[in-house]
């Protein structure tokens, strides 16, 4: 008895360090360029780079939430590829979870997992050419995507696949413009909704990455008619201690050029008219007028 759980025990731990292999990374290293860490604004580029690959051609699967996609891209010869995921692209996306799932076709150099999407959307994994799951329809595909990465997963811990397939995940967010709350610093009055005609710097903060341009646009209160507008860059943030602090915006605001009375200021996505915008009133004076 005591030979036979020997021998149970050691197939056990053989069957775990066969499980492990199957989902070594399939490269070095894998990282991703983005406006926050793991984290991507719709509209935004982003960058998938990694290393290593020394099999062929690397698989790139891109699953989240309506979206499925798989990419193939050609290392060079150290073995480093990269594939950017465009802004058109990030447009379709779903705020959620988000999975990027590299596939190395192992030492066969071949791709034993494919996926056949059908003229309706339903995505089916293949597996040596055979069915091996149907996994549903790409527009019906939830926020979470471990399901998903589950099958394919299983499908690559196969005796007969030697794939290796690794899954990272990334989150989407909508675009956003935030306002710092900044004062006046002789007044305290809050500059969002007071001006006096001095020359005075609105900033804020974005989650959209620095690859946008943002406009800024100065309206009547009264008949939203537009009197001012410039582009803005979104500049690469690193200002809090881990040095990726989310990216900024600023606008300089010359009041002297307005007539007195109360005015929008929008800060704005070109790309967007909807999303990615933000609004603050303020109010430039009559002269002389230091008015609360």
């Amino acid at each position: 008895m005591k030979v036979v759980m020997k021998v149970r025990k050691i197939t056990v731990i053989t069957i775990l360090m066969a499980l492990a292999l199957v989902v070594l990374p399939a490269a070095a290293s894998v990282t991703f360029q983005s406006s926050s860490p793991q984290t991507i604004s719709e509209g935004d580029r982003f960058v998938i780079q990694g290393t290593g690959a020394t099999n062929g051609s690397v698989a790139v699967w891109v699953i989240g939430r309506n979206y499925f996609d798989v990419h193939f891209v050609n290392p060079d010869e150290h073995g480093a590829y990269t594939y950017i995921l465009k802004s058109d692209e990030t447009r379709n996306f779903s705020s959620g979870q988000y999975a990027v799932v590299i596939q190395d076709p192992g030492a066969n150099r071949q791709f034993e997992i494919e996926p056949l999407i059908s003229g309706a959307g339903t995505v089916t994994l293949l597996n040596n050419g055979v069915t091996y799951a149907d996994v549903g329809e790409k527009q019906n595909f939830k926020a979470d995507v471990q399901p998903i990465i589950s099958t394919i997963l299983a499908a690559a811990s196969r005796p007969v696949t030697d794939d290796i397939v690794t899954p990272y995940y990334f989150f989407v967010e909508l675009p956003f413009i935030h306002f710092d709350p900044l004062t006046d610093s002789e007044s305290d009055v809050l500059l969002l909704v007071q001006s006096f005609g001095k020359t005075v710097v609105i900033r804020g903060t974005t989650n959209m990455g620095i690859e946008n341009i943002l406009t800024a646009t100065v309206r009547t209160a009264d008949t939203n008619k537009p009197l001012l507008s410039t582009v803005l860059p979104a500049i690469a943030g690193s200002n809090d201690e881990t040095g990726n602090g989310p990216n900024r915006w600023e606008y300089e605001l010359d009041p002297s050029v307005l007539p007195a009375g109360e005015y929008f200021l929008t800060i704005g996505w070109q790309k967007e008219t909807t999303l990615g915008t933000g609004t603050i009133l303020f109010t430039v004076p009559k002269p002389g007028s230091r008015s609360t």
